[in-house]
């Protein structure tokens, strides 16, 4: 199926979305990271296994708009990160 950029972006929030409740776990520090992983991995089968979709057209679909979102968040937080080191940089010149 696939890696999970909502799974995997939107860590805590694509799992209470898609009742995946062990992905809560994304919101204690050092683990959050490893459990972020094995969302992007696993996240569109335990999507598919734990949250009732009408028809796997309905599923792709919302899958679709979860990567969407997740790649841009991880994309959004990755530039910031770079600015925020950039400005850090200079500062201590």
């Amino acid at each position: 199926m696939g890696w999970s950029w909502g799974g995997f972006g939107l860590n805590w929030i694509w799992a209470i979305a898609n009742k995946t409740w062990i992905g809560l776990l994304a919101l204690i520090p050092c683990v959050n990271i490893f459990i972020a992983i094995w969302l992007g991995i696993s996240g569109h089968k335990l999507a598919w296994q734990n949250r009732r979709f009408d028809s796997l057209q309905q599923f792709q679909e919302t899958m679709k708009a979860w990567n969407l979102w997740g790649l841009i968040i991880f994309l959004v937080s990755i530039a910031l990160n770079v600015v925020s080191w950039l400005i850090q940089a200079a500062t201590n010149r």
